[in-house]
């Protein structure tokens, strides 16, 4: 759904609510001032696309787990909060099952993505001498009891978030020419499968 920019906004509120002068100047007031305050609110998605050649960067700087995750997102498509929730007890029959959490509520997110080769040799690299039942997974600096994990060696989601963007911002001149609202996130892992 494509959104109208805010000088149309105002006009086409302002043509639909020309009977509502004479009603009452106030309630017009309010919504001329509701629909201006809704359209400033609106702000485009000014960040950049990831090119192939920055991921392999980042990738390259990347620790192990770190760069499993990278090349789930990209082999899968799926969103860092699927991809951190992926276990080895999801591959069954050459299929890796996935419940993506955003659209679980409507039925839609339970996908059965096929096993090929480069997937293949991603879960086996995804085993480690640590033993964890996620396929993203990583030795802690120390054992904690974190509120809402059930394995010590799991992987949230901002951590995933927070460790890429250092590493992305380490990388000198990559990305100094961007401003922070249009550096490539995670995220746009995704638009590159």
């Amino acid at each position: 759904m494509s959104r109208l920019p805010r000088e149309k906004l105002r006009e086409t509120h302002c043509l639909l609510s020309l009977t509502a002068i004479r009603a009452s100047p106030l309630i017009f007031f309010i919504q001329v001032f509701y629909a201006w305050r809704t359209a400033s609110l609106i702000q485009e998605k000014t960040r950049k696309r990831l090119s192939l050649d920055e991921y392999l960067r980042i990738r390259f700087h990347s620790p192990a787990w770190m760069k499993n995750a990278m090349d789930l997102a990209l082999l899968t498509l799926q969103r860092r909060e699927d991809i951190v929730k992926m276990k080895f007890e999801d591959i069954k029959d050459g299929y890796l099952f996935v419940i993506q959490e955003e659209t679980k509520k409507h039925d839609t997110g339970y996908l059965k993505i096929e096993i090929g080769q480069q997937l293949g040799e991603l879960l086996k690299r995804c085993r480690s001498d640590i033993p964890s039942p996620y396929v993203i997974h990583r030795r802690p600096i120390r054992k904690k009891k974190r509120k809402g994990d059930y394995h010590w060696t799991q992987i949230g989601p901002e951590m995933v978030s927070r460790n890429f963007k250092s590493i992305r911002d380490s990388q000198v001149g990559m990305f100094d020419d961007y401003q922070d609202g249009e550096k490539p996130t995670f995220h746009e892992i995704r638009a590159l499968g």
